[in-house]
C-alpha cells in the first residue's frame, strides 16, 4: 500500500527541488552553447559571405572593363570613368559601382598586362593579405 503522509510529500518536494537547478542548467544549456558556438563561428567569418560578394563584383567590373575596352579600344585610367559620359559615349556603363562589402572602395590599377581591380578586404588597406584581387589580360 502506498504512504502519501507528510514525510513522503515532503521527501518527494524536496527532491523536486533538488532536481530543478540541474533542470534549469540542462535547458540553458540547450539553448546558450548553440547560441555561444554560433556566435563565435561568425566572428571567426565561417559564415561570412562577404568574400564571395567582392569576388562576384570583381568580375562584374572586369567584365564592364572589357566591355569598355572594346568599344572605345583601350582600357579606362580609372573605375570612375565606367560611371562617366562622354560626348561620343553618353551611356554610361554603371549607374554606380558596386559597393564593396567591407564598406571600403574597390580599386583598379592598369599592369603592363591588363589591368587589375581588388578590394581591400576587412582590414580596409590596400595591399595587404587579406585583399582580393582579380587580374586581367589585355
Amino acid at each position: 500500500m502506498r504512504d502519501d503522509g507528510p514525510e513522503t510529500i515532503e521527501s518527494t518536494l524536496r527532491d523536486l527541488r533538488a532536481m530543478v537547478p540541474v533542470t534549469v542548467a540542462y535547458l540553458l544549456g540547450l539553448i546558450l552553447v548553440p547560441l555561444a558556438f554560433s556566435v563565435v563561428m561568425n566572428q571567426r567569418g565561417f559564415h561570412d559571405h562577404r568574400p564571395g560578394r567582392a569576388e562576384d563584383s570583381l568580375r562584374e567590373i572586369e567584365k564592364v572593363v572589357q566591355l569598355f575596352q572594346i568599344e572605345r579600344g583601350r582600357l579606362p585610367f580609372h573605375l570612375d570613368e565606367l560611371c562617366t559620359p562622354t560626348e561620343e559615349y553618353e551611356e554610361e556603363w554603371f549607374w554606380d559601382l558596386p559597393a564593396d562589402p567591407w564598406k571600403g572602395r574597390f580599386y583598379y590599377r592598369l599592369t603592363e598586362t591588363g589591368f587589375l581591380v581588388g578590394s581591400t578586404g576587412p582590414d580596409r588597406k590596400k595591399g595587404t593579405e587579406d585583399d582580393i584581387v582579380l587580374r586581367s589580360p589585355r
